[in-house]
């Protein structure tokens, strides 16, 4: 009687802990609540867990909110960006937006940061005013990837080697005489035809 009591007690203490660690379990992997994050905040993190939610299934979905959620706790919180231009703040949005939906918020706050910081230390945007139409054009085109990818630092870097390759290179060549203006149209240049008169052929008395 009293080894079977035991048994019976060892059973049920078996199966006790079986149904805590199920319960427990089951918490874990329930949806967390993102009620108290921001739009931005939500959007980050959903996207971040995209892949686990569409490839793994809810419970891995579930784990990666969990662990998104303590990384955004532990780090800083979104950095005030009001004191930018609307320049500034798209080329910054655009070069952390690779952390913000892949990383989650935790690194695109980070990301934002480091820009700011690079930003603060780095020289402003050059006055590009005195550039005509096609100039400006040219260099905001050739340094569009270092607005874009690497922010805005970055592109004012860019800006200021493309003015300094500018003043230092050839004027621009006078292309007025490769167009012919005819009122309010213009063509190109075509040859005249020629004033000569052709000969009738030599035959042979």
């Amino acid at each position: 009687m009293k080894a079977r009591a035991v048994s019976m007690f060892l059973g049920a203490s078996c199966l006790l802990l079986n149904v805590s660690a199920a319960m427990a379990q089951d918490r874990s992997t329930r949806t967390p609540d993102l009620s108290g994050l921001s739009q931005a905040e939500r959007e980050s993190i959903e996207a971040a867990c995209s892949a686990a939610k569409y490839v793994h299934g809810p419970a891995a979905y579930n784990q990666c909110l969990t662990d998104q959620l303590v990384s955004l706790s532990k780090g800083s919180r979104t950095p005030d960006l009001s004191g930018l231009t609307t320049e500034e703040r798209q080329s910054i949005e655009a070069a952390c937006s690779a952390a913000k939906y892949v990383q989650g918020p935790a690194a695109y706050n980070q990301c934002l940061r480091n820009q700011l910081t690079s930003l603060s230390g780095g020289p402003r945007p050059p006055d590009l005013s005195r550039l005509n139409a096609d100039e400006r054009q040219s260099i905001e085109a050739a340094c569009s990837a270092a607005k874009y990818v690497q922010g805005p630092a970055a592109y004012n870097h860019c800006l200021l080697n493309q003015l300094a390759s500018l003043s230092g290179g050839p004027p621009a060549p006078d292309l007025s005489g490769l167009i012919q203006t005819n009122g309010n149209r213009s063509r190109p240049l075509v040859p005249q035809p020629s004033t000569c008169k052709v000969l009738p052929p030599i035959t042979d008395v």
